[in-house]
């Protein structure tokens, strides 16, 4: 190898490396993923599910102490007018008797008044007669009965105010603790009412976390699929190559042979050129054929073995030089056949198919350039 061809190895190979493959996620990573949020989905689901229940269960609950703090309220209210009409009847209770008493008190003064006149000037207060017969001793005994029958009347009476004012005094006491009882059920009511209000809130807020999770996951596995479905279409498209390169194109200038050759090796090309490489923001700048370990890797066309070595990023390669500045690469090979300087015509054996270069599978990295730009090696080949 001249130093013209050292120096292009050194800054080609040094700037293609970076865009060659790397391990990356298989299929069988994606279906772990995709089991493992399916398992947290059905996790998520039954959590929804409970959290759901719960906040029925606690708008049930709630419904009921609403129901049940109306009807406590409704009792209350209904209490208060109660009170208010025992309030009113015990007023109208206490004018009557202080009515009574005012009576009672004025016709004991008036019956004192007319014994104590009778008494001392021996007469009849209203009239001035003595009661000098029998006639008038009766009839003073009359009135003193009539006054005494008043009097005991009055009594009576009071009596009968004083049992209704003690009998509404007890009912307005007992309405008082009955309210009392109710206005502590109401606040025990209240207290439910709040936490159950509480739980609800909560839970809505649990619940709309797990609702935002399972979109999530929706979401994850969404792009799962969509890539399983994008390796599916790129599956579909992949070319198989059945034929190998073969001693037709020999002797004729490389730029001729664009849609002539033959890819390397025989096999599936699963990575193709200028394609996105996944996981990265690079490109493929060439083919990657996967093949079975221990295939032919052959020549496409005649040429100059330029290089032949492991290289980084590239496992063992060989670049062969076409003229008119065409090189032609390959890498990842288990074994190399060719050493530098090597003569080589189409079909010749460059060495076998293998993972030196720690791609995902076993195969070829193959690329056409000129100079030091990357060709699309798919325009160059007549796949059969």
């Amino acid at each position: 190898m001249n130093c013209l061809e050292k120096i292009f190895l050194t800054f080609t190979l040094g700037a293609c490396s970076l865009f060659l493959p790397s391990v990356s996620h298989g299929n069988d990573d994606l279906q772990r993923e995709l089991k493992t949020l399916e398992k947290k989905e059905v996790q998520e689901r039954k959590k929804l599910d409970a959290q759901q229940a719960a906040e029925k269960k606690a708008q049930q609950e709630l419904k009921k102490t609403k129901r049940d703090l109306d009807q406590i309220n409704k009792k209350i209210s209904q209490l208060e007018k109660q009170d208010q009409r025992f309030k009113d009847q015990i007023r109208q209770l206490k004018k009557e008797e202080s009515r009574l008493n005012s009576s009672l008190a004025l016709k004991q003064a008036q019956l004192s008044r007319w014994l104590h006149e009778s008494y001392i000037s021996g007469r009849e207060p209203s009239t001035g007669i003595k009661p000098d017969n029998s006639v008038d001793s009766v009839y003073l005994a009359a009135i003193s009965r009539h006054h005494s029958e008043i009097i005991q009347e009055l009594n009576i009476e009071l009596e009968q105010l004083r049992k209704i004012k003690e009998e509404t005094i007890s009912l307005r006491n007992s309405l008082k603790k009955t309210r009392r009882a109710k206005s502590k059920e109401k606040s025990k009511a209240e207290k439910k009412r709040q936490k159950e209000s509480s739980t609800i809130k909560k839970t809505k807020n649990d619940i709309k976390k797990t609702k935002k999770s399972l979109k999530d996951i929706s979401a994850e596995k969404s792009s799962i699929n969509e890539l399983f479905a994008k390796l599916r279409r790129q599956k579909s498209k992949e070319i198989e190559n059945r034929s190998l390169p073969d001693s037709s194109v020999n002797g004729k200038r490389f730029k001729s042979l664009k849609g002539h050759l033959r890819l390397p090796a025989i096999g599936i090309v699963s990575e193709r050129f200028n394609q996105r490489r996944e996981g990265t923001d690079s490109r493929w700048e060439g083919v990657f054929i996967e093949s079975n370990s221990g295939n032919d890797v052959r020549s496409i066309a005649d040429g100059r073995v330029v290089y032949s070595d492991w290289l980084r990023g590239f496992g063992n390669l060989v670049i062969i030089d076409h003229g008119d500045r065409f090189y032609s690469l390959y890498g990842n090979n288990e074994t190399l056949w060719v050493l530098e300087d090597d003569i080589v015509t189409a079909g010749d054996k460059l060495g076998t198919v293998g993972n030196s270069g720690g791609h995902k599978s076993d195969g070829v990295y193959f690329e056409i350039r000129r100079d030091s730009t990357p060709l699309n090696p798919l325009d160059w080949v007549n796949i059969k």
